[in-house]
């Protein structure tokens, strides 16, 4: 636990504890080991509301293993397209790839991914999809075509339930591992 300098506002006092412990996400954490350990392509898909603790157990998950994280934000399709290729280039030790779409960027990223089990994360995956209804489609063709089959481990977590209900989960995925 850290505990910040004291903060004056509306002539209050507040002291602001930050946590920095992982508490009780043993479950979770067995399942995804569980799913990283079977056999070829994995994908979760993780939501639930704000602040509970889905993205840090997402980066606890993935310490020690080959992963890629991607945070999502509300500024459209485009643009985290733009950032998520940066990030990748950058994760990667590249130049920055030119990805017109998200299906292109898989590809980019299938060619720098060893053979080896490797977890591809998009965090709040929900502000994708609240912004550009076809994203539900493009994952699906991406799966399908590209990930399918691969030791890849693609998770998808969201804080907005409907949407990720609504944008994932109703689209037909043709291959779920258990």
């Amino acid at each position: 636990m850290v505990l910040s300098q004291p903060q004056s506002m509306n002539n209050r006092t507040y002291k602001i504890i930050f946590m920095n412990r992982f508490i009780d996400r043993n479950t979770e954490l067995d399942f995804l080991e569980r799913k990283y350990d079977s056999q070829g392509s994995q994908l979760i898909i993780l939501y639930g509301r704000k602040r509970v603790g889905k993205t840090e157990l997402i980066k606890q998950f993935c310490k020690g293993k080959d992963s890629i994280y991607f945070l999502g934000d509300k500024r459209g399709t485009l643009l985290n397209l733009e950032r998520f290729a940066e990030k990748a280039a950058d994760h990667f030790d590249d130049v920055v790839p030119r990805v017109e779409s998200f299906y292109n960027l898989s590809k980019y990223l299938l060619r720098q991914i060893s053979d080896e089990k490797y977890i591809i994360v998009i965090d709040e995956f929900s502000y994708l999809i609240e912004r550009d209804d076809t994203i539900p489609s493009v994952f699906q063709v991406i799966w399908d075509e590209s990930l399918k089959g691969k030791d890849i481990m693609l998770i998808l977590c969201g804080s907005s339930i409907s949407m990720m209900v609504e944008g994932t989960l109703s689209v037909k995925i043709t291959h779920l591992a258990s």
